[in-house]
């Protein structure tokens, strides 16, 4: 027969009460004893703890989603896939309305065709005063050396090693410019004009776009997007500007199910990354940097995940730190050995 006497059965709603447990610690040694009732509110306390620090817990949900074309965005001639057609191809977006920046907290660059200085020398002549001047010795140095070699050529005409007469020299800076296309700096990429976006309200911070929607309660959806390069083999250096990346991001207070995340993530921006792709391959076909076909933009790869990050962080427990010592000592005490 099962005592159920306060002494031996101290539940919650007999006798011993919720205090004697915790008093005189865990039941042992009886196994009739029944402590159904302690390992409920164990389990019922813990499940407690748990549900409130996940109901605390912020999380971050990050949504990628690349569009991959199935050859570089430029034409295949190698020198159009570096530096001078990306350049091109940065001006033709900046001329229909789409900035580049190096990242989503700068502001982007002007490109187009540019003016820099190709060389710069100086052409040093040594000329004879007799009657009408005349130049008896030309020589052209680097604009970096022009000083010295004006000072020892000037040396020479005082010590007479050109001959008799009046020698004296003079200086001709000589600067060739080139006109180029400025290089890309960065790939995030931004539409300058936003009406799409029509009624929803938004902030733009540089080269992200921010929504606050009102039952979010102030938790803020971010997207970004990017031209990124892919190498062409997996052990190749040689890469290709050949992928669209989006990223949508949100700021959680809480943990959040399936469906929400995928109202928010995917439903939400939904209009906003199908303008973006198309705008982009709108640009791209009427840029005549090179053929592109409808099979071009149609067979894409898609690289599509979800990703969640919590927000809670743990220590190490002092127990850790001292393996971790103790790990570190003995290997010392083999490499002194």
């Amino acid at each position: 027969m099962i005592d159920t006497s306060t002494k031996s059965h101290p539940c919650p709603n007999r006798g011993g009460g919720f205090f004697y447990f915790f008093r005189q610690g865990w039941p042992k040694g009886n196994k009739e004893q029944p402590y159904g009732c302690f390992e409920t509110l164990y389990y019922l306390l813990l499940l407690i703890i748990l549900t409130q620090e996940t109901e605390n817990m912020s999380m971050k949900y990050i949504r990628t989603y690349k569009v991959i074309y199935s050859n570089t965005i430029l034409p295949k001639n190698e020198t159009l896939n570096k530096g001078v057609g990306r350049g091109q191809f940065a001006s033709i977006l900046e001329d229909n309305g789409i900035d580049l920046a190096a990242s989503y907290a700068t502001a982007p660059v002007k490109y187009g065709v540019k003016t820099r200085n190709k060389s710069k020398h100086a052409k040093i002549s040594v000329i004879k005063h007799r009657g009408r001047p005349a130049t008896r010795y030309t020589h052209t140095v680097c604009s970096y050396d022009k000083d010295v070699a004006t000072e020892i050529i000037n040396e020479l005409c005082m010590s007479g090693l050109f001959g008799k007469g009046n020698f004296w020299c003079d200086v001709e800076d000589i600067v060739v410019d080139e006109e180029y296309w400025r290089s890309i700096n960065g790939e995030y990429v931004m539409a300058r004009d936003l009406s799409f976006l029509g009624d929803i309200e938004y902030n733009r911070h540089n080269m992200a776009l921010v929504f606050y929607p009102e039952e979010l309660d102030g938790e803020p959806i971010t997207v970004t997007c990017q031209i990124k390069d892919q190498p062409t083999t997996q052990w190749s250096s040689f890469k290709k500007l050949n992928t669209l990346a989006f990223t949508v991001t949100w700021d959680s207070k809480t943990v959040q199910r399936k469906e929400a995340i995928e109202e928010y993530l995917v439903q939400f921006p939904l209009s906003i990354i199908a303008h973006y792709q198309a705008k982009f391959e709108k640009i791209l076909a009427e840029s005549e940097m090179g053929e592109y076909p409808p099979e071009f933009f149609d067979n894409v790869e898609i690289d599509c995940h979800f990703d969640a990050i919590s927000e809670s962080r743990s220590e190490c427990t002092p127990d850790i730190i001292n393996q971790v010592r103790e790990a570190k000592n003995a290997k010392k005490k083999e490499m002194v050995e």
